[in-house]
């Protein structure tokens, strides 16, 4: 999971596997996102990407969401991007 790569932790890890229900129900509610510190995205290039990658596959409207393929173009043209910077 690209969030627990950036932060070290799960997303809502106050919803264990003890709490799976209550986890289902926090996200029929509405429109639910974990914690991103936005400091995150402010320590390098790389981590900014991963976060706007992040951010998109959030929106609440799954049609909006970018699909597998989507996401492999853009961590490779981020991946292409950080080369071009370290020549």
């Amino acid at each position: 999971c690209i969030y627990s790569l950036l932060t070290g932790l799960w997303p809502f890890p106050e919803y264990n596997s003890r709490h799976h229900g209550k986890m289902q129900e926090m996200l029929a509610e509405g429109p639910a996102r974990p914690w991103l510190d936005g400091r995150i995205a402010k320590r390098s290039f790389e981590e900014e990407q991963l976060a706007a990658i992040l951010d998109r596959c959030w929106v609440y409207d799954a049609d909006e969401r970018p699909g597998m393929v989507e996401i492999l173009h853009l961590l490779r043209d981020a991946l292409k991007e950080t080369d071009k910077r370290r020549e």
